[in-house]
């Protein structure tokens, strides 16, 4: 050892230098370290004659093996020379040696150092022996089997006792018994023993009511007292569950028809029961005189009691669509589609003063014309709004004198479209095959009826009848020819019954392009023609509509 840690001085003395190549010694040898480090050892070899080292070295490491073992003294297999305990150490069982040998005393099952012992009753117990000592039973024997019966009482064994038992009650020891109705009474019942009833029954519940009466229906008790507690009295319960008649001098209550004792409320005119505690107020007359009816004035200033057939046009919102109408002070309207222009022309009567208020006056319109001659007024938006579409109600506030012969409209959405409006007044022509018929009408004016020329419609257009005498089923568009056409199309229809008819052309953005029919038609096969000589080529829509029908054709104006 050089004392350099790490380092050993082997010296070989008196050989010969050696040369050539082969095994030069072979050592045996343990490094200390932690268990599974890598070290590296390194040869360097000395001439001690010449001193400088020799060219031979080791390339390569070693792996350090520690000597492990069992390091414990007081093991059975302890190793002195282990340098790491191996946790494989073997000891010897308690009271013995590491050969097996018994190094303490026997007990009484002879198990060396065991724990077993005699007991009071010469028996060997505890330990291995699985027994445990035996005891002294109550009698103060050990060993003995004398027990503490349900009473508290040592019994059995050698006491000569017998065990207590349970009376009817479940008490043990007790006193009580069973009597002649069969129930436990007397000890710790609290109960006696049954008696016999007024029948003669054990345990009966006959017994005498103070009418005399011996029973056990409890329902029947002092039948001959009446309410006021008297004997075989005439007092009774009224509706108000008062004791009323008889010694009592009190009279008996009335129900009103809410059931409520002496209340208020009554059954009114339409039979039913209101005021009092009801909270319902009595019905009233309609306009109509009817007590609860449902009718209500409308637009028209009429009576109207509305049906799942025939509704009631109360506001101008109940009206058709591209409708007005003409009232006493106010134009009412419903239109689907904005409105930007509105021309009114009244015959007959005297515009007094501009519209006012109303849609109209909402979105801004100004009235730009008058004309005495022909009683009209002309009015738009100055910025260019309109009325939105879906708008319905009040157009706008009138006044005017002396009621017109007739009234109609030009009215224009916000592409400058003439739409197809109806415009009525409560006064006109009555006659549903003319052309100006108005449904509204209250005052037929004589003369005021416009009919269409023999051969054609209403709008000019050449109307003839088809299949004369024949009545179609449906109603029906059934042809339209030619198609596609230049620039004249004819389009055949049928009515199954007396109808009013409107036939609409719309082009391929839904504006409306011409109105070929909106009047009153009889039953029957008709064929109408649209003249489309001032319409460009492209595609057009018929539309018709009548009495819940609607149809829609396409044709096709190729110029």
């Amino acid at each position: 050892n050089t004392g350099i840690p790490g380092e050993i001085l082997i010296a070989m003395f008196g050989i010969e230098p050696l040369n050539g190549m082969g095994t030069l010694l072979n050592l045996d040898f343990h490094i200390l370290g932690d268990e599974g480090e890598s070290t590296e050892i390194i040869f360097e070899a000395f001439n001690f004659n010449e001193g400088f080292p020799s060219d031979i070295t080791y390339n390569g490491s070693i792996t350090i093996a520690d000597v492990l073992g069992c390091t414990e003294v007081n093991a059975c297999n302890y190793d002195p020379y282990a340098q790491w305990n191996d946790n494989n150490c073997e000891y010897a069982k308690t009271h013995f040696d590491c050969s097996g040998n018994c190094i303490d005393s026997l007990d009484c099952a002879n198990v060396c150092g065991g724990s077993a012992h005699s007991d009071n009753c010469s028996n060997c117990v505890d330990g291995t022996t699985g027994e445990t000592e035996c005891v002294q039973d109550c009698n103060n024997e050990w060993g003995g089997t004398a027990i503490i019966d349900n009473c508290n009482l040592c019994i059995g064994g050698s006491t000569d006792q017998t065990a207590c038992i349970q009376d009817c009650n479940g008490v043990w020891g007790g006193f009580a018994e069973q009597d002649n109705c069969s129930i436990c009474v007397k000890g710790d019942t609290g109960k006696a023993a049954c008696e016999k009833d007024c029948h003669g029954d054990w345990g009966g519940s006959a017994e005498f009511d103070e009418c005399g009466v011996c029973d056990s229906n409890t329902g029947n008790d002092n039948q001959c007292f009446d309410c006021y507690n008297e004997p075989f009295g005439n007092a009774y319960y009224d509706e108000c569950d008062e004791c009323v008649g008889g010694s009592t001098d009190l009279d008996p209550c009335i129900i009103d028809c809410f059931g409520i004792p002496n209340g208020d409320a009554y059954v009114d005119e339409c039979g039913d029961c209101v005021g009092g505690d009801t909270g319902s107020f009595p019905c009233v007359q309609d306009c109509d005189d009817v007590w609860g009816g449902t009718g209500e004035m409308d637009l028209f200033g009429a009576c109207c009691t509305a049906t799942a057939e025939s509704p009631c046009i109360i506001t101008g919102c109940d009206l058709p669509d591209s409708t007005v109408y003409l009232t006493e002070t106010s134009m009412a309207f419903n239109s689907s589609k904005a409105i930007k222009q509105i021309k009114l022309t009244l015959e007959g009567s005297v515009i007094p003063s501009s519209p006012l208020l109303g849609a109209a006056g909402d979105a801004g319109f100004v009235w730009v014309g008058f004309s005495d001659s022909s009683n009209w007024v002309l009015g738009q938006s100055v910025a260019g709004t309109t009325i939105p579409a879906g708008s319905c109600g009040n157009l706008f506030n009138i006044d005017y004198l002396n009621n017109p012969v007739s009234i109609s409209v030009e009215i224009k959405d916000e592409n400058n479209t003439v739409i197809g409006f109806s415009s009525y007044f409560d006064s006109g022509c009555s006659e549903e095959s003319a052309c100006n018929y108005n449904p509204y009408s209250i005052d037929d004016i004589s003369g005021s009826c416009n009919y269409p020329e023999e051969g054609f419609d209403c709008y000019g257009n050449t109307l003839a009848i088809i299949n004369p005498g024949l009545i179609p089923e449906t109603y029906k568009i059934h042809n339209i020819y030619p198609n596609p056409f230049n620039p004249v199309t004819n389009i055949e229809f049928g009515l199954p019954e007396n109808t009013f008819v409107q036939i609409i052309v719309y082009d391929i953005k839904g504006r409306q392009i011409a109105t070929l029919m909106n009047s009153f038609q009889f039953a029957g096969y008709y064929s109408l023609t649209w003249d489309a000589f001032d319409s460009p080529s492209g595609v057009y829509f018929i539309d018709m509509t009548s009495d819940g029908f609607k149809q829609t054709k396409q044709v096709v104006l190729m110029k």
